[in-house]
């Protein structure tokens, strides 16, 4: 990644649009395997064209092999909103350079308990979207818990997250082999039930879904990314990428 500076100092360039996105990566881009979700952070200069600007960011992020699948937050930034030593100041200003910045901030997919590779990933990610659409989900539920009330586990980095099952004998197979302070039940959730917990659960901070990806074996992904509408096409073709940069947090 090349990083460059553009002195603007004590000069407003124009008004800039702020967007906070949650985005999951597409099933074609090379991120997919390696990562589950990401937030990106984007400044769109005043220069960028089109109305719609958060459009225009999905479009841009989609571009890079990312699906914006919901808008965090959104507000007009400044140069006086990003004094000298704040964060966020060097890609206001690059913005203005470049039209459009997005910083993302990835979060690994995890296999567990056992560890490696999704391997066979995408093509459960879309027997788990038609089968799910049609029967719903299984989940874990606390034994005395609210009817609404799903379980949530903790991965091996310590993500927080919903797991869920084509098949009821999924679940007892993954709880015969776990252990737990609490017990826990097989839950079904039907589909209008599925759709509101995966929305819910990834408005929640640091929440993920994670699915059964073999015997015993979870892997994450981004909840939104289980909905039937989820997009799943690669970005655009780099060799026709707009002027933009892509900025990846270590």
């Amino acid at each position: 990644m090349r990083s460059s500076r553009h002195s603007v100092l004590g000069i407003d360039p124009g008004r800039t649009q702020f967007l906070i996105l949650s985005a999951f990566p597409a099933q074609a881009s090379r991120w997919f395997l390696e990562y589950s979700s990401a937030t990106v952070a984007c400044w769109l200069g005043a220069g960028v064209a089109g109305g719609n600007k958060v459009e225009v960011a999905r479009s841009r992020i989609l571009d890079y092999g990312w699906v914006a699948a919901r808008l965090v937050e959104r507000k007009v930034v400044t140069a006086a909103s990003y004094p000298p030593g704040t964060p966020g100041r060097e890609h206001y200003l690059q913005a203005q350079v470049d039209g459009f910045v997005a910083h993302f901030h990835r979060s690994r997919r995890e296999c567990f308990p056992a560890g490696g590779s999704p391997q066979g990933l995408r093509r459960l990610l879309d027997t788990f979207r038609r089968e799910t659409s049609k029967s719903g989900a299984w989940t874990i539920a606390p034994a005395r818990g609210k009817g609404g009330v799903c379980a949530t586990i903790k991965t091996p980095e310590g993500e927080t997250c919903v797991p869920l099952w084509l098949t009821e004998g999924e679940v007892v197979t993954w709880l015969a082999t776990m252990s737990s302070e609490e017990r826990v039940v097989p839950r079904l959730l039907r589909p209008p039930t599925l759709v509101r917990t995966l929305t819910r659960i990834e408005k929640e901070a640091d929440k993920l879904a994670a699915i059964g990806l073999a015997r015993s074996r979870l892997v994450t992904v981004h909840p939104l990314g289980l909905l039937p509408e989820a997009q799943t096409r690669a970005g655009a073709d780099p060799s026709r990428r707009r002027r933009s940069r892509m900025i990846l947090a270590t």
